[in-house]
């Protein structure tokens, strides 16, 4: 919408003197597209009269207005002026929220200067939500929501600025009316639970039980797991990983409790079960470890290997058991002789799956390793026999199915074992005439 020079000019002149703190912090404007408006220097053209042409006019004319603005900067700065005064004094126009604040440099000082004088003084969490209030109404009026938090979202990248923009998220997040917008624009940029934990600082939270940025941050870790739950290796892993982070933030705390709270939040009663079961299964291996439970009978008590499918949660809490006590077990041993035959490439593709969880990747390959050094000493588990016991097709598979994955690891050490100068020739038939004639050629190299 083109805007008349004169309406522009009336209508949001600057106050004359420094406004008292009882003043709103945004002005009423009869129109609504001059809300955020200062007054601005002219042009050359209104300077002149006339056109300017001169490259040497345009600089000087840019020169003197980046040079009183910094005096106004500094002055009203010494003065303590209030944000919204100093919003006008410099001169700030928005029609739009930039993420390139670097090219709009008065409205990157302006905002530096509201982080020190507005939000730095706070000196308890009432303070800065007060402060957050008001610095989110100057805005509202002009822009949606959804804008606002991509732009509050943005300043983590400037420096000196990364504090406001944290507490500017953390205020809509935790705002009934705002944060299904603000979790919108995490998602939107691919932002991670561990990248919004940090943003929302929840290890400042004295009490994790009930509070509203905890709250926050579980609503959007279940906004996310849309994705994870599609698979069940994924879905472990994101829970695991939401009670790891709370528990580095507060290690004492009863994480039972602070997800009970959360359950009564609606639509959130099944995720907080799920995330309890997580603290359940955890105390489970703690009590089987304390009385030396033998992997065996921790195997039957899951009940695991009595059907041909495979319960993930609860091999995966064997196997932390098994991890936690390979101290004093031959623990190598004990999972060798539990997987059924014919099986073997199930369980083998878990255990490559399992390099996803961050304290279980180096445990994962050593187990593989024993594996492949038990298949390969049994003259009947060629690589071939291997293929042919998978329950898909190897050629239809993706070059990072994990199945794929363990079948190349065991080719390569089975070659190795047994003729190691043929690998390269066999990498060559992999990429000439696939794996399956690969697999089949490796298969005859222990003749």
């Amino acid at each position: 919408m083109a805007l008349n020079k004169n309406a522009s000019e009336n209508s949001a002149q600057p106050p004359s003197s420094l406004p008292e703190h009882s003043r709103p912090f945004l002005p009423k404007s009869p129109n609504k597209d001059l809300a955020i408006q200062g007054p601005r220097f002219n042009d050359a053209h209104d300077m002149t009269g006339s056109q300017a042409t001169s490259i040497e006019e345009r600089n000087l004319l840019d020169s003197i207005k980046h040079t009183t603005l910094d005096a106004v900067y500094k002055l009203a700065a010494k003065l303590r002026a209030s944000p919204r005064f100093m919003f006008y004094a410099m001169g700030i126009f928005i029609s739009r929220l930039t993420k390139k604040l670097h090219k709009k440099i008065n409205l990157y000082q302006w905002l530096l200067y509201v982080d020190k004088h507005m939000f730095q003084p706070c000196k308890s969490h009432d303070e800065l939500l007060a402060a957050s209030s008001t610095f989110f109404s100057f805005f509202q009026r002009k822009f949606t929501d959804v804008q606002l938090a991509g732009f509050f979202r943005s300043l983590r990248t400037y420096p000196g600025l990364s504090n406001l923009g944290d507490w500017m998220q953390t205020y809509m997040a935790t705002n009934v009316a705002t944060s299904s917008a603000m979790r919108e624009a995490w998602s939107w940029y691919g932002d991670t639970i561990d990248v919004v934990f940090k943003t929302l600082r929840v290890e400042n939270e004295a009490d994790l039980v009930g509070s509203r940025v905890v709250t926050a941050w579980l609503e959007y870790c279940h906004a996310r797991r849309h994705v994870a739950t599609r698979d069940p290796m994924i879905n472990l892993i994101a829970l695991e990983n939401i009670v790891r982070l709370l528990k580095t933030t507060k290690p004492d705390q009863d994480l039972k409790t602070v997800f009970k709270t959360f359950s009564g939040v609606n639509g959130m009663e099944e995720f907080a079960k799920e995330l309890i079961e997580v603290i359940e299964r955890e105390a489970q291996i703690e009590a089987w470890a304390a009385k030396k439970v033998h992997p065996s009978k921790v195997y039957d008590e899951l009940e695991l290997g009595t059907t041909n499918s495979i319960d993930i949660t609860r091999f995966i809490q064997w196997l932390r058991y098994l991890q936690k006590i390979q101290v004093e077990n031959d623990v190598f041993v004990h999972f060798s002789k539990t997987i059924p035959k014919g099986q073997e490439i199930e369980y083998a593709s878990i255990l490559k799956d399992m390099t996803l969880f961050p304290d279980l990747e180096t445990f994962s390959k050593d187990l593989r390793s024993v594996l492949y050094k038990n298949w390969a000493a049994d003259t009947d588990m060629t690589p071939l026999m291997l293929m042919k016991r998978m329950t898909s097709s190897v050629a239809t598979l993706s070059s990072i199915d994990p199945k794929r994955v363990v079948l190349l690891e065991y080719t390569k050490y089975f070659i190795i074992r047994y003729n190691a100068a043929l690998w390269p020739q066999f990498q060559k038939i992999v990429e000439k005439n696939g794996i399956v004639a690969a697999v089949k050629f490796a298969s005859n190299v222990n003749l």
